[in-house]
């Protein structure tokens, strides 16, 4: 295309010895030549319709999800100190009676060091929640790992525990004669063990940093993404709950006709099964209804937003009662705790 205008001013302008005019220099026919290839691309464009790309059609839609509203990160303040002291009571009662300790205690103990550990997570999420700025890839992997690592550890204690209850009541001979406490120490590491691997799909989900914000969700990890909700579903909750139903069902039957002392023991234990479920069970359901959104792709943008911004922080909130309220139901309904915690409190009161 350029040649030909070349030769065609070439042609015009030069004479027979092929040198420039008087009033024209080459400089002058190179610009000609320019301002003519531009005018006949500028024409090129706008007549050449059929090379116009349609973009239109082509759409990302993003859910873009806000933060939570500020009765959650409150909940999660009002929450930390009761699960922090509660728990760090009950160490510290166990602490002092450690001579005196059982198998029983020792998953009591290890139940009560996750919960302290979960603990600890609350004010950082309320802190994410209240504020705009990421708190940076390396903070959201550490939390939200040991958040996992926790869950797991304190449904896994719970069914041990559980189990451990059964066979107390039910088979007093099997526990006394094979039951013993260095088994009880060998079975709790390996519980954390399970746990933490159980959490490494959460490292590798919530290190994304490409992104801005704490999430275990991006395209690329979308299968490890469902699959992680669905593990955490089953063996966080649905494999706990039902172990620790048929242990309170067998602890019921065995001490149908026993002493009204037992009987309090299995009420108890009846209370720790409703409560587990009661707080657990909407958690999880919010998790299922996540996962089987982004399998099935049908949620639409404001479900996800009821989702992630109300559904499943509150619901969250509604599990951590379960971490506060345990240790007391467990622990400072024995009378030799009940004893010494009126001693440290008189302690106290004698020296203001």
């Amino acid at each position: 295309m350029n040649a030909s205008i070349m030769t065609n001013l070439t042609e015009n302008n030069l004479d027979d010895n092929h040198s420039p005019t008087n009033n024209q220099t080459y400089a002058n026919i190179f610009a000609e030549a320019t301002s003519n290839t531009t005018a006949y691309i500028s024409t090129f464009n706008m007549t050449n319709t059929s090379l116009d790309f349609n973009t239109s059609e082509v759409t990302l839609d993003f859910c873009v999800t806000e933060k939570p509203p500020s009765i959650v990160p409150i909940l999660d303040c009002l929450l930390f100190l009761p699960v922090l002291i509660g728990n760090g009571l009950v160490f510290m009662l166990f602490a002092r009676n450690i001579k005196r300790v059982v198998s029983v205690d020792i998953y009591i103990i290890n139940l009560v060091i996750s919960d302290i550990l979960f603990a600890l997570t609350l004010p950082i999420f309320a802190a994410e929640n209240m504020t705009t700025e990421y708190m940076g890839v390396i903070p959201c992997v550490c939390v939200n790992a040991v958040f996992t690592t926790c869950l797991y550890v304190h449904s896994l204690s719970l069914c041990c525990l559980s189990v451990y209850q059964y066979l107390t009541a039910a088979h007093t001979n099997f526990i006394l004669k094979y039951h013993k406490i260095m088994y009880t120490t060998t079975i709790c590491p390996l519980i954390w063990i399970f746990a933490v691997l159980l959490a490494v799909p959460d490292i590798i989900l919530f290190n994304n940093p490409q992104i801005d914000f704490c999430t275990r969700f991006t395209l690329d990890k979308y299968a490890l993404s469902s699959t992680t909700v669905f593990v955490q579903l089953i063996i966080g909750f649905l494999c706990p709950f039902v172990v620790i139903l048929a242990s309170y069902l067998g602890i019921a039957s065995s001490l149908a006709y026993a002493k009204a002392v037992q009987r309090r023991r299995a009420f108890k234990f009846a209370i720790i099964v409703v409560m587990f479920f009661n707080c657990w069970f909407p958690y999880n359901i919010c998790l299922l209804w996540r996962a089987t959104s982004w399998v099935q792709e049908y949620s639409s943008c404001q479900m996800e937003q009821m989702r992630e911004r109300y559904a499943i922080p509150l619901t969250r909130s509604l599990a951590t009662i379960n971490c506060c309220l345990i240790p007391y139901i467990y622990v400072l309904s024995k009378r030799r705790f009940q004893a010494q915690i009126k001693a440290i409190w008189s302690k106290v009161i004698n020296k203001n």
